[in-house]
């Protein structure tokens, strides 16, 4: 995979990079963007995987916390996030979120939900591969 300048990184993607899912890390990328409502999902989702092992979730987040390079503030999307969910409202909200800044930014997201490409047209979606077992 060829370095990417800049990238938005969703929930899933960060969860690959700390070993949580089964999945490739990122691909080289110079600026790695997330939204901050990503964090809360992660930091849930890491509870969880560690079964509560504080060092644990708080090693994961120390690995994480260099690799973002800005955390952006979700609420300046809303619009845009509010017009995907409307059009799909089964989706998560924080996926969503995550496709309409990448959309919004014209960055790829990084993810490892395949569903996410075919939500819309005018988004570069990069799947991250699943680690071979």
């Amino acid at each position: 995979m060829t370095n990417l300048d800049l990238a938005v990184a969703d929930t899933t993607a960060l969860l690959a990079f700390t070993g949580a899912l089964p999945f490739e890390g990122p691909p080289p990328t110079d600026t790695l963007l997330a939204l901050d409502a990503s964090l809360v999902d992660l930091i849930d989702v890491l509870c969880a995987f560690h079964e509560g092992r504080r060092a644990d979730v708080f090693g994961d987040l120390a690995y994480i916390g260099p690799m973002v390079n800005r955390w952006l503030p979700a609420n300046q999307l809303a619009t845009a996030v509010t017009e995907l969910l409307l059009v799909h409202p089964h989706e998560a909200a924080t996926d969503l979120a995550s496709l309409a800044t990448a959309r919004e930014l014209g960055v790829p997201l990084l993810t490892t939900q395949q569903h996410l490409a075919s939500l819309v047209q005018d988004a570069d979606v990069i799947v991250l591969p699943r680690r071979p077992s």
